[in-house]
């Protein structure tokens, strides 16, 4: 979440997002309670932990599994309803993928997902400066990082996109056979994990 402009009250709102959409999960196994921000907005509806119930979860995690896929621009929210409660207005927030008319990244095939890299840096540095787990692990993605899975290995069923959204490492020709090619990204991974310079232009051509 990156606030849309830099002001006070965006950044308290980027803040906000991801209390509603990380901290939900990760701060009662953390810290034994809801964000305070999501007590504060959310009162009564919001269930209320008994002493026991906040013991056994606080610190009860072995690890942290991020998923990184986008980013969007968060700003306060002016208006909102006080009758029609649901999650999406609770945290009065407006998340949107422009700016001044500039998407936050590069479009891509899926509709909600741009581009935008340095996220996946700041996201990490929030998870370990808040939080503090003791393990990160990166997953589907496609700090004590301990693990880093692409998701996935070759271009899969997405439930939402089916075959339109290409997460593999690996490209396949659904028209042709089902040939497969190695993709930039499949040939970067490996020189990641191999700690090479993963800086570097690649060959698409490479067939198996």
């Amino acid at each position: 979440m990156k606030p849309k402009y830099p002001t006070d009250l965006s950044r308290k709102a980027a803040l906000r997002a991801l209390d509603f959409g990380f901290g939900w999960i990760v701060h009662p196994i953390t810290f034994g309670d809801y964000p305070r921000s999501m007590r504060s907005l959310v009162g009564t509806r919001l269930p209320n932990f008994t002493t026991a119930e906040s013991d056994m979860l606080r610190g009860s995690h072995d690890f942290l599994g991020v998923n990184y896929y986008t980013a969007r621009y968060v700003d306060e929210s002016t208006s909102y309803s006080t009758t029609n409660l649901s999650y999406t207005t609770d945290c009065h927030c407006n998340q949107t993928t422009e700016k001044d008319g500039f998407p936050i990244g590069e479009p891509t095939a899926v509709d909600w997902i741009y581009i935008y890299p340095k996220g996946i840096r700041k996201l990490m540095h929030y998870v370990k400066n808040k939080y503090n787990p003791p393990i990160i692990y990166v997953t589907e993605n496609g700090v004590n990082l301990k693990g880093y899975l692409a998701w996935s290995f070759l271009d899969d069923f997405e439930w939402a996109e089916g075959y339109t959204a290409r997460y593999g490492l690996t490209f396949i020709d659904y028209k042709n056979g089902l040939q497969r090619y190695l993709k930039n990204s499949s040939l970067w991974f490996k020189r990641f994990l191999l700690k090479e310079n993963p800086s570097h232009s690649y060959d698409l051509h490479v067939s198996y």
